[in-house]
Protein backbone atom coordinates (compact mmCIF):
# COMPACT_ATOMS: atom_id res chain seq x y z
CA UNK A 1 0.00 0.00 0.00
CA UNK A 2 1.14 3.60 -0.97
CA UNK A 3 1.79 6.05 1.71
CA UNK A 4 -1.36 8.25 2.00
CA UNK A 5 -0.89 12.07 0.86
CA UNK A 6 -1.99 15.02 2.20
CA UNK A 7 -4.98 16.46 1.04
CA UNK A 8 -4.81 19.55 2.06
CA UNK A 9 -0.77 20.59 2.16
CA UNK A 10 -1.03 23.88 2.08
CA UNK A 11 -3.61 24.42 5.35
CA UNK A 12 -1.27 22.08 6.86
CA UNK A 13 1.81 24.61 6.10
CA UNK A 14 0.14 27.29 7.74
CA UNK A 15 -1.20 25.61 10.64
CA UNK A 16 2.46 24.44 11.57
CA UNK A 17 3.36 28.02 10.66
CA UNK A 18 1.56 29.98 12.81
CA UNK A 19 1.89 27.05 15.90
CA UNK A 20 5.74 27.88 15.54
CA UNK A 21 4.91 31.77 15.12
CA UNK A 22 3.26 31.25 18.64
CA UNK A 23 5.46 29.22 20.36
CA UNK A 24 8.53 31.97 18.89
CA UNK A 25 6.13 35.06 20.32
CA UNK A 26 5.92 33.25 23.47
CA UNK A 27 9.55 32.79 24.34
CA UNK A 28 10.19 36.10 23.02
CA UNK A 29 7.95 37.30 25.56
CA UNK A 30 9.55 35.61 28.14
CA UNK A 31 12.77 37.39 27.34
CA UNK A 32 13.66 40.86 28.60
CA UNK A 33 15.86 43.53 27.15
CA UNK A 34 17.04 45.94 30.01
CA UNK A 35 15.23 49.45 30.18
CA UNK A 36 18.17 51.89 28.98
CA UNK A 37 17.78 54.35 31.15
CA UNK A 38 21.14 55.79 30.06
CA UNK A 39 23.62 57.68 32.77
CA UNK A 40 24.30 56.03 36.43
CA UNK A 41 21.93 53.27 36.84
CA UNK A 42 20.00 53.09 40.52
CA UNK A 43 16.83 51.95 40.47
CA UNK A 44 14.75 52.61 43.83
CA UNK A 45 12.12 49.83 44.82
CA UNK A 46 9.50 50.60 47.78
CA UNK A 47 7.81 47.58 49.25
CA UNK A 48 10.97 45.54 48.35
CA UNK A 49 11.50 43.11 51.18
CA UNK A 50 8.97 40.57 49.36
CA UNK A 51 7.12 40.11 46.76
CA UNK A 52 6.79 42.15 43.67
CA UNK A 53 9.14 44.39 45.25
CA UNK A 54 11.79 41.38 45.50
CA UNK A 55 11.14 40.24 42.12
CA UNK A 56 11.66 43.63 40.74
CA UNK A 57 15.28 43.93 42.55
CA UNK A 58 16.28 40.67 41.84
CA UNK A 59 15.66 41.53 37.58
CA UNK A 60 16.89 45.25 38.24
CA UNK A 61 20.07 43.05 40.02
CA UNK A 62 21.03 41.26 37.09
CA UNK A 63 20.81 44.09 34.99
CA UNK A 64 23.34 45.56 36.66
CA UNK A 65 21.61 47.98 38.22
CA UNK A 66 22.08 49.49 41.55
CA UNK A 67 19.76 49.38 43.74
CA UNK A 68 17.61 51.24 47.31
CA UNK A 69 15.46 48.84 48.48
CA UNK A 70 12.42 50.08 50.94
CA UNK A 71 10.54 48.45 53.37
CA UNK A 72 9.72 48.25 56.94
CA UNK A 73 11.68 45.03 57.40
CA UNK A 74 15.11 45.83 57.72
CA UNK A 75 16.40 42.40 58.38
CA UNK A 76 14.87 40.94 55.26
CA UNK A 77 16.17 43.40 52.96
CA UNK A 78 19.77 43.16 54.21
CA UNK A 79 19.18 39.29 53.36
CA UNK A 80 18.13 40.72 50.09
CA UNK A 81 21.18 43.04 49.33
CA UNK A 82 23.80 40.74 50.65
CA UNK A 83 22.46 38.15 48.44
CA UNK A 84 22.71 41.02 45.21
CA UNK A 85 25.76 41.65 46.35
CA UNK A 86 27.34 39.05 46.42
CA UNK A 87 25.86 37.97 43.21
CA UNK A 88 25.85 40.53 40.83
CA UNK A 89 28.91 42.61 42.21
CA UNK A 90 25.94 45.69 42.82
CA UNK A 91 25.49 48.71 45.13
CA UNK A 92 22.73 48.14 47.41
CA UNK A 93 21.59 50.50 49.54
CA UNK A 94 19.17 49.22 52.60
CA UNK A 95 16.33 51.87 53.89
CA UNK A 96 13.99 50.61 56.89
CA UNK A 97 11.12 53.15 56.73
CA UNK A 98 7.09 53.04 57.26
CA UNK A 99 5.90 55.12 53.94
CA UNK A 100 2.34 55.94 56.22
CA UNK A 101 4.59 57.64 58.60
CA UNK A 102 5.06 61.41 57.81
CA UNK A 103 8.66 61.98 59.20
CA UNK A 104 9.41 58.88 57.51
CA UNK A 105 8.54 59.84 54.22
CA UNK A 106 9.94 63.39 55.18
CA UNK A 107 12.93 62.27 55.23
CA UNK A 108 13.30 60.02 52.36
CA UNK A 109 11.51 62.41 50.06
CA UNK A 110 14.76 64.43 51.08
CA UNK A 111 17.24 62.05 50.70
CA UNK A 112 16.15 61.13 47.22
CA UNK A 113 15.64 64.21 46.06
CA UNK A 114 19.57 65.10 46.74
CA UNK A 115 20.74 61.88 44.46
CA UNK A 116 21.32 62.84 41.05
CA UNK A 117 21.91 59.32 39.91
CA UNK A 118 18.24 57.60 39.79
CA UNK A 119 17.32 56.48 36.72
CA UNK A 120 13.93 54.39 37.98
CA UNK A 121 11.62 54.79 40.40
CA UNK A 122 9.36 51.93 41.64
CA UNK A 123 6.37 53.08 43.81
CA UNK A 124 5.19 49.06 45.04
CA UNK A 125 4.50 49.25 48.30
CA UNK A 126 0.55 48.56 49.32
CA UNK A 127 -1.50 46.68 51.30
CA UNK A 128 -5.01 45.06 50.99
CA UNK A 129 -7.56 44.65 53.60
CA UNK A 130 -10.97 42.36 53.10
CA UNK A 131 -14.57 43.25 53.98
CA UNK A 132 -17.03 45.79 53.48
CA UNK A 133 -16.11 49.66 53.48
CA UNK A 134 -17.90 49.78 56.95
CA UNK A 135 -16.24 47.01 58.85
CA UNK A 136 -12.90 48.40 57.91
CA UNK A 137 -11.13 50.96 60.53
CA UNK A 138 -10.91 54.41 59.86
CA UNK A 139 -7.40 53.90 60.25
CA UNK A 140 -6.88 51.55 57.84
CA UNK A 141 -8.24 53.58 55.19
CA UNK A 142 -6.47 56.53 56.06
CA UNK A 143 -3.55 54.10 55.70
CA UNK A 144 -4.08 53.00 52.09
CA UNK A 145 -4.56 56.20 50.85
CA UNK A 146 -1.69 57.61 52.87
CA UNK A 147 0.41 54.93 51.28
CA UNK A 148 -1.01 53.97 48.00
CA UNK A 149 -1.48 57.81 47.05
CA UNK A 150 0.35 60.06 48.88
CA UNK A 151 4.01 58.19 48.70
CA UNK A 152 3.39 57.71 44.93
CA UNK A 153 2.82 61.44 44.59
CA UNK A 154 5.56 62.60 46.40
CA UNK A 155 8.30 59.82 46.27
CA UNK A 156 7.65 60.19 42.50
CA UNK A 157 8.05 64.37 43.02
CA UNK A 158 10.99 63.78 44.80
CA UNK A 159 13.10 62.22 41.88
CA UNK A 160 11.24 64.16 38.62
CA UNK A 161 13.22 66.95 38.62
CA UNK A 162 16.61 64.97 37.94
CA UNK A 163 15.17 62.51 35.97
CA UNK A 164 14.17 65.61 33.65
CA UNK A 165 17.36 66.77 33.96
CA UNK A 166 18.96 64.11 32.39
CA UNK A 167 16.59 63.78 30.23
CA UNK A 168 16.18 59.87 30.93
CA UNK A 169 14.28 58.09 34.07
CA UNK A 170 11.47 55.37 34.48
CA UNK A 171 8.50 55.25 37.24
CA UNK A 172 6.48 52.09 38.10
CA UNK A 173 3.61 52.36 40.25
CA UNK A 174 2.38 49.21 41.14
CA UNK A 175 -1.17 49.76 40.66
CA UNK A 176 -3.90 46.41 40.30
CA UNK A 177 -6.84 44.84 38.08
CA UNK A 178 -8.95 46.62 40.93
CA UNK A 179 -8.71 50.10 39.50
CA UNK A 180 -11.36 48.60 36.76
CA UNK A 181 -13.75 47.05 39.03
CA UNK A 182 -16.24 48.81 41.00
CA UNK A 183 -18.05 46.78 43.78
CA UNK A 184 -17.82 45.56 47.80
CA UNK A 185 -15.09 44.21 50.04
CA UNK A 186 -12.15 46.45 48.32
CA UNK A 187 -13.81 49.98 47.75
CA UNK A 188 -11.18 52.03 49.33
CA UNK A 189 -8.17 49.18 47.57
CA UNK A 190 -9.90 49.67 44.13
CA UNK A 191 -10.10 53.66 44.28
CA UNK A 192 -6.76 53.87 45.31
CA UNK A 193 -5.22 52.15 42.47
CA UNK A 194 -7.39 53.89 40.21
CA UNK A 195 -6.03 57.62 41.54
CA UNK A 196 -2.43 55.45 40.49
CA UNK A 197 -3.68 54.55 37.06
CA UNK A 198 -4.74 58.19 36.68
CA UNK A 199 -1.99 59.99 37.76
CA UNK A 200 0.31 58.17 35.57
CA UNK A 201 -1.68 58.77 32.65
CA UNK A 202 -1.49 62.18 33.08
CA UNK A 203 2.15 62.48 33.94
CA UNK A 204 3.08 60.76 31.10
CA UNK A 205 1.08 63.11 28.85
CA UNK A 206 2.96 65.83 30.52
CA UNK A 207 6.38 64.36 30.62
CA UNK A 208 6.29 63.78 26.42
CA UNK A 209 9.10 64.25 25.16
CA UNK A 210 11.36 65.16 28.37
CA UNK A 211 12.45 61.13 28.02
CA UNK A 212 10.69 59.60 31.72
CA UNK A 213 8.22 56.74 30.93
CA UNK A 214 5.71 56.64 33.37
CA UNK A 215 3.82 53.03 33.93
CA UNK A 216 1.05 51.78 35.86
CA UNK A 217 1.14 48.02 36.53
CA UNK A 218 -2.27 46.65 36.53
CA UNK A 219 -1.61 42.93 37.99
CA UNK A 220 -4.49 40.55 39.29
CA UNK A 221 -4.11 37.60 41.28
CA UNK A 222 -0.10 36.71 42.40
CA UNK A 223 1.55 33.75 44.18
CA UNK A 224 2.57 36.45 46.02
CA UNK A 225 2.86 37.55 49.99
CA UNK A 226 0.08 40.23 49.32
CA UNK A 227 -3.10 37.43 49.37
CA UNK A 228 -1.44 35.27 52.03
CA UNK A 229 -1.69 38.32 54.09
CA UNK A 230 -5.36 39.25 53.55
CA UNK A 231 -6.65 35.51 52.66
CA UNK A 232 -6.27 33.67 49.29
CA UNK A 233 -9.28 33.42 47.67
CA UNK A 234 -9.48 29.71 45.80
CA UNK A 235 -9.42 30.57 41.99
CA UNK A 236 -8.11 28.35 39.18
CA UNK A 237 -4.73 27.92 39.09
CA UNK A 238 -4.90 29.95 35.64
CA UNK A 239 -6.17 33.14 36.80
CA UNK A 240 -2.57 33.16 38.96
CA UNK A 241 0.73 34.57 37.84
CA UNK A 242 3.77 34.26 39.42
CA UNK A 243 5.59 37.75 40.63
CA UNK A 244 8.83 36.96 38.14
CA UNK A 245 6.26 36.51 35.10
CA UNK A 246 4.19 40.27 36.24
CA UNK A 247 7.30 42.22 36.62
CA UNK A 248 9.17 40.56 33.34
CA UNK A 249 5.97 41.98 31.76
CA UNK A 250 6.17 45.32 33.39
CA UNK A 251 9.90 46.19 32.68
CA UNK A 252 9.81 44.72 29.14
CA UNK A 253 6.60 47.42 28.48
CA UNK A 254 8.98 50.30 29.37
CA UNK A 255 10.46 49.78 26.08
CA UNK A 256 7.43 50.11 24.01
CA UNK A 257 4.29 53.12 24.67
CA UNK A 258 1.87 52.08 27.22
CA UNK A 259 1.02 53.49 30.18
CA UNK A 260 -1.83 50.94 31.58
CA UNK A 261 0.17 47.85 31.71
CA UNK A 262 -2.25 44.59 32.41
CA UNK A 263 0.54 41.70 32.31
CA UNK A 264 -1.12 37.67 31.48
CA UNK A 265 -3.89 37.26 28.93
CA UNK A 266 -6.38 36.03 31.96
CA UNK A 267 -6.82 39.64 33.45
CA UNK A 268 -6.75 41.72 29.95
CA UNK A 269 -9.39 39.74 29.24
CA UNK A 270 -11.27 40.78 32.50
CA UNK A 271 -9.88 44.16 31.96
CA UNK A 272 -11.84 44.18 28.81
CA UNK A 273 -15.19 41.93 30.27
CA UNK A 274 -15.45 45.11 32.87
CA UNK A 275 -14.84 47.70 29.98
CA UNK A 276 -17.86 46.48 28.60
CA UNK A 277 -20.33 46.39 31.07
CA UNK A 278 -19.79 43.19 32.78
CA UNK A 279 -17.33 43.84 35.76
CA UNK A 280 -20.61 43.16 38.03
CA UNK A 281 -20.97 39.45 36.60
CA UNK A 282 -17.33 38.78 37.11
CA UNK A 283 -16.65 40.00 40.65
CA UNK A 284 -20.29 37.92 41.61
CA UNK A 285 -18.00 34.51 39.64
CA UNK A 286 -15.22 35.06 41.31
CA UNK A 287 -17.11 35.28 44.85
CA UNK A 288 -18.56 32.27 43.82
CA UNK A 289 -15.73 30.84 42.66
CA UNK A 290 -13.87 31.33 45.75
CA UNK A 291 -16.72 29.96 47.99
CA UNK A 292 -18.19 33.57 49.23
CA UNK A 293 -21.69 34.31 49.41
CA UNK A 294 -21.16 37.85 47.86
Amino acid sequence: MGKRKCKHPAKVAVMLSIGAGLLAWKKLGNQRAAFNAGGGKTAVITGASSGLGESFARQLANDGYNLILIARRRQKLENIAQELISRHNIAVTVIAADLVDTNDIAQLTSQLAAMDDIVMLINNAGFGSRGDFVDVSARSHREMIDLHVTATAVLTRAVLPNMIAQRSGAIINTSSTAAFFRGHDRVNYGATKLYINAFSESLQIELEGTGVRVQALCPGFIRSGFHEEIGRPSLPNFLWMKTDEVTTVSLNALNKKPVIVVPGWANQLEVFLTKIGLGSALLTLFYYLSGKKK
